[in-house]
């Protein structure tokens, strides 16, 4: 044994001996070490408080503990929790809240008999895009309207991001998210066991990476798309798809993420998206850029009709900012620019502007108007910001010899939000007009198109629309575990065909539902429902989308009829992977739904004849 690995265990020796050591009394011999098993088996707690950035406490925190037994808590009123009856030993907490950035998880280490104490300090959330209004559509309903120091009204919870995806109105965020993920560093917990293999050198590398406070999410993912369920096993058409996503704060200045994914496969696809993000009392801003290609290599002759080299690359830059103008008033505004090569007209300009006005701590007040041009096949170069919201793949073709229409949105809108001793409502009124409204088609049996009945579909469009309306949403935290919300909306449609000859000449042949009449009248339901069961570290999540005006899938169906979207995900915790800075999950979803954002049109979900359902499966860590 070295010299320096004898001073260590002889250091290690006497402080265990020192520290139990008792002045006036003899040590107990080794052969009583009854009472110490006993004692480390007697229960502990964490104790703790939750105060926002300005100091205040926060009310409705949940606050988990990863450990020998997962446990979770709601904070008072007063900003406190409590955690008792956790067997010895450490624990990773965590702190959520509607509205507020994840706090960094904090490892605590609970002692027999003992109690902990840990505060934290959470942080406003959201993006410096449009001002979210919980009343424009399911979207984050049940924050609190009060809460005037946010400066854009976002709420963060999962249920809330999820719907709002649910395009229901212009006050929504479209911007893209920042991101969400637990803090420390996947490298911490490697590079110390490499450190003490290899002495100087890697200690030097642990430094650097344990310094970098970097926060991110890995995803091994497998995603396919079904119509039956025996084509779930049979599907040539599953693929593996990597995302990576990582992120930090610069100083006292902002915060910077970076998000990737990757598949490779017939369809090649890759994505890399960056943005900026600074919160001051007064005002935040976040701008970014993103660009996505995709290259075929299929044998669909329809696909590779419409790539004129077989690849496809969209490029887009934004910059969205809020200020508040007074303590009851603030503005919003930004813009969206995004350039595909594969459209005659390859550059889209989509502006927007909100203002909001809470004349009272439960009220909000908001206006917004937004002008967004989307392209066909927009979907396929989002850029994912999780694991289960990854581009969805497909190859996509023009309906006719019309080829691709922009289509071209202009939406506007007032809405009230109002609480009500823990429930929130919400109304609101708005109005939208469409220039050549997006047609998505699925297993239209051309020569062309039956190769591909899954992974390939026809875009046209259907002409005009301008469409009027009014809806109402009901969200309540229904238990501390437990949250759901109920959205209502009806809306007066007029319609003008002023598509292209050729694509309404195929659209009477095989899709005549999609060829309105004026005066159209349209109710949609929207229900969601999320859970966690603590003590499994499992997480449910249940959103389903009732409308009657759906296109049809006979050729002898010549009106609109009622069908239904849902979207399923079970997300299962894996405790017993115990690395300290890190979290492991599971994750099975299932959704039958086309879109992934809802930025443009309301009719855009109800135009898509046949969607497949879509399945993912796979692993995520969070660092």
């Amino acid at each position: 044994m070295s010299i320096p690995r004898l001073l260590s265990s002889a250091l290690v020796l006497w402080c265990a001996v020192g520290l139990d050591a008792r002045p006036g009394a003899a040590q107990p011999p080794a052969s009583h070490a009854g009472p110490p098993l006993v004692a480390a088996s007697v229960p502990g707690a964490i104790h703790g408080l939750v105060l926002a950035q300005d100091g205040r406490p926060l009310d409705g925190a949940v606050v988990s503990a990863l450990g020998g037994a997962p446990a979770f808590a709601v904070t008072g009123a007063d900003g406190r929790f409590s955690l008792a009856d956790l067997p010895p030993g450490p624990y990773l907490l965590r702190v959520h809240l509607k509205g507020f950035l994840p706090a960094r998880p904090t490892l605590v280490e609970v002692r027999p008999a003992g109690r902990s104490e840990s505060t934290f300090r959470l942080h406003r959330a959201g993006t410096a895009a449009e001002p979210r209004l919980a009343a424009a559509g399911v979207a984050g309903v049940a924050d609190a309207p009060g809460d005037e120091a946010r400066a854009d009204g976002r709420d963060e919870s999962e249920t809330a991001w999820r719907l709002r995806r649910l395009k229901r109105s212009v006050l929504k965020d479209s911007g893209p998210s920042m991101l969400e993920a637990a803090g420390g560093s996947a490298f911490t917990e490697p590079f110390e066991i490499l450190g003490r293999a290899v002495e100087q050198s890697a200690r030097a590398a642990t430094a650097f990476f344990t310094d970098l406070a970097l926060e991110g999410e890995v995803n091994l993912v497998t995603t396919g798309a079904f119509h039956t369920p025996g084509q779930i096993f049979g599907n040539d058409r599953m693929r593996r798809v990597a995302f990576f996503s990582v992120g930090s704060e610069v100083g006292a200045h902002g915060d910077w993420s970076v998000r990737a994914a990757l598949n490779q496969s017939d369809l090649s696809a890759w994505s890399l998206a960056g943005s900026y993000y600074v919160a001051k009392p007064t005002r935040t801003y976040e701008v970014g850029l993103s660009y996505a290609a995709h290259r075929y290599e299929g044998g669909n002759p329809a696909a590779l009709a419409a790539l004129a080299d077989g690849t496809r690359n969209v490029g887009s830059v934004f910059g969205f900012a809020e200020v508040r103008l007074a303590r009851a008033l603030q503005v919003g505004y930004g813009a969206r620019y995004a350039h595909y090569d594969y459209l005659g007209q390859a550059s889209l300009f989509s502006p927007r502007v909100s203002v909001t006005v809470s004349p009272t701590p439960n009220t909000r007040v908001r206006a917004a108007a937004s002008r967004q041009q989307r392209a066909p096949g927009a979907e396929e170069f989002q850029t994912p910001t999780s694991a289960y919201w990854l581009p969805p793949q497909r190859t996509f073709s023009p309906l006719s010899t019309a080829g691709f229409r922009i289509e071209d949105v202009q939406q506007y809108e007032v809405a009230l939000e109002r609480l009500f001793n823990g429930v929130t409502v919400g109304v609101r009124a708005f109005h939208e007009f469409v220039d050549d409204q997006a047609v998505t088609v699925f297993g239209l049996h051309t020569s062309d198109a039956a190769r591909a009945d899954v992974g390939h579909y026809l875009v046209g469009t259907v002409g005009d629309v301008a469409v009027r309306g009014f809806g109402v949403t009901v969200s309540h935290q229904l238990a501390p575990n437990l949250r759901g919300a109920v959205d209502y909306s009806t809306a007066a449609a007029d319609w003008t065909r002023t598509a292209p000859r050729t694509d309404l000449a195929v659209m009477a042949a095989w899709l005549p539902s999609a060829l309105r009449e004026d005066g159209e009248r349209r109710h949609d339901v929207t229900t969601s429902l999320e859970t966690e069961i603590a003590r499994s570290a499992t997480r449910l999540f249940v959103l389903y989308k009732f409308n009657n005006a759906f296109v049809r899938r006979a050729a002898d169906e010549l009106d609109p009829g009622f069908a239904y979207r849902f979207d399923v995900q079970v997300h299962q915790g894996l405790p017993f992977l115990n690395f300290r800075r890190s979290e492991w999950e599971m994750l099975v979803a299932v959704r039958n739904m086309f879109y992934e954002t809802m930025e443009g049109s309301s009719y855009d979900e109800l135009m898509v004849l046949r969607p497949p359902k879509r399945v993912v499966g796979g692993i995520t860590v969070k660092f």
